[in-house]
């Protein structure tokens, strides 16, 4: 019986460290998503953009857009989703580049959710997933001519300048 009375305390301790060792991975993991910014990194007219991990929901192949007579340069055209219509957004205008007629092969949809809406963003390509340092941003310097600020800072990258947008300024500007 002190045998199995002592197998039963070996398995109580190691229930215990699993526990403690699951409870301190959490913790880290915590402190590292503190520490860092998870971002989709993707081209946009020869721009490197950075939208925040949090908004983002599906990245999608481009599939036939329907026109929307009468709507502004930033609609791209409407899709539906699984029985949801949703307005194709493209920021070229918005952000100053110069719009393009035609997509590549590897132009995507990316699904964003902010504040409970969701929209659909077209961007050239979709480059990575990846966790950057938010302590390395560079804060976006305000426009001059008092116009809505679309970035919340910007990082070196190994493609180039990353810009971080400021989703809540671009649905704001889109609505």
């Amino acid at each position: 019986m002190s045998q199995g009375s002592g197998s039963l305390d070996d398995i109580r301790a190691t229930l215990a460290r699993l526990r403690e060792d699951y409870w301190r991975a959490l913790e880290e993991d915590g402190r590292a998503n503190a520490a860092g910014l998870e971002v989709l990194v993707a081209r946009l007219g020869g721009q490197i953009l950075g939208l925040p991990g949090v908004a983002l929901r599906e990245v999608l192949r481009v599939p036939p857009l329907v026109r929307v007579p009468g709507a502004p340069a930033t609609i791209a055209g409407i899709i539906s989703l699984r029985g949801e219509i949703l307005a194709v957004n493209d920021l070229r205008p918005l952000l100053g580049l110069a719009v393009e007629t035609g997509r590549g092969p590897g132009a995507r949809l990316v699904l964003i959710e902010v504040a409970g809406q969701t929209a659909a963003l077209l961007v050239d390509e979709v480059i990575d997933l990846r966790r950057l340092a938010g302590d390395a941003l560079e804060p976006a310097a305000p426009r001059a001519d008092g116009a809505p600020a679309f970035f919340q800072g910007r990082l070196p990258q190994p493609e180039g300048l990353l810009s971080l947008l400021d989703l809540d300024e671009v649905f704001s500007a889109l609505q």
